[in-house]
């Protein structure tokens, strides 16, 4: 079915007769394309209740490994001390800081974020080192007892541990590890 424009349809002048047809729609041209916005919020909100599962995962993983990293820097200085104290005779001050730092005569390494303090006695027959990382809350000390204790801080661990200026853990009020 088409329109013709022209002359008369009686055929008089007939090829000046113009027809034009609309092309025949396809099943493909009435579907609608796209989604809809209920499918689309549907996708959202199992988005976002993953969300909801992995952050507080990831964020209890992120502190458990910023822990290990603050108290294996605590192990390292207190085998550092000891091995120190075994060819020196006396243990070794080392200040405080944040890492990443080299301690013992570049022999051990701090990890980058962890606060540390290391004090020796003046006699250098007793010392106490201080770890925290400073996105933790832990603060982790040790002495020349073997004694390990952390403590729960209200500021970040690192600016805690590079506070401390004690040389034993007597009177630290820490919990044993």
């Amino acid at each position: 079915m088409g329109l013709c424009y022209g002359t008369s349809r009686s055929g008089v002048n007939r090829h000046s007769c113009f027809c034009f047809q609309r092309p025949a729609r396809s099943d493909s041209d009435r579907t609608p394309k796209g989604f809809s916005l209920i499918e689309l919020m549907v996708v959202i909100a199992i988005i976002g209740i993953l969300a909801a599962i992995a952050i507080p995962a990831f964020s209890q993983y992120r502190e458990k490994t910023y822990t290990a990293m603050a108290l294996n820097d605590l192990r390292n200085i207190m085998t550092a001390e000891e091995a120190e104290y075994a060819s020196e005779a006396a243990y070794l001050d080392q200040g405080c800081g944040r890492g990443p730092a080299w301690l013992f005569n570049n022999s051990k390494h701090v990890s980058q974020g962890v606060g540390y303090c290391v004090n020796a006695s003046p006699s250098g027959n007793e010392y106490a080192t201080f770890t925290g990382h400073y996105t933790s809350h832990r603060e982790f000390g040790a002495d020349s007892t073997r004694d390990a204790m952390y403590k729960v801080v209200p500021a970040d661990a690192a600016s805690a541990a590079q506070a401390e200026t004690a040389t034993n853990l007597s009177g630290w009020g820490g919990m044993p590890l």
